[in-house]
Formats: structure tokens, C-alpha cells, sequence
């Protein structure tokens, strides 16, 4: 049996200010599911962003690749844009 490929890392960025707010790593649906399992500050972001009728950009930045692999890219792209954007770690 062949080894799960069916992650992806995946970035939240903010319509209103171009900035990404949070980087994740995921499978199916995770990048699209925007409520619960994640932290208060991206709650709040979405929260912001739904009350002034804007939408998270979903941009998925590497899929088809394991989770270990998925792990080290997520903390790459958390290191690149720093501390201000915050990771799932699931």
C-alpha cells in the first residue's frame, strides 16, 4: 500500500489588507472550513472580515505531498511571514 499523499499546506490571506493571517496544513476540506478547531485570533479575523461582507482568500501553496512533508512546509511559510501568522499544529 502506497504512502497518503492527500495533505496540503494551505494560507489564509486578509482581501482587505493583502496580508496572510494564517498558515495550515490540511486534507479534504480543512482549507475551506472556516469555523471551529482553529485559535481565537483567526476567529476573529474571519469574524471582522464576514461583518464587512468580505471572504478568506483560500490559497493552497503545496498538495498531493505526506503529512511530514506538509508539517515542515507549514512551519517554513509560519517562519518566512513570522509571528504575526499563526498555525493550526494538528
Amino acid at each position: 500500500m502506497g504512502e497518503d499523499r492527500s495533505f496540503y499546506v494551505y494560507e489564509h490571506w486578509r482581501p482587505d489588507t493583502g496580508v496572510c493571517f494564517y498558515v495550515g496544513k490540511g486534507k479534504g476540506k480543512r482549507a475551506w472550513t472556516l469555523k471551529g478547531r482553529r485559535n481565537r485570533y483567526h476567529a476573529s479575523v474571519v469574524s471582522k472580515l464576514t461583518a464587512n461582507g468580505l471572504c478568506v482568500d483560500v490559497r493552497i501553496i503545496r498538495s498531493d505531498i505526506l503529512e511530514s512533508e506538509a508539517f515542515d512546509l507549514e512551519r517554513e511559510r509560519i517562519s518566512f511571514y513570522g509571528r504575526g501568522t499563526r498555525s493550526e499544529e494538528h
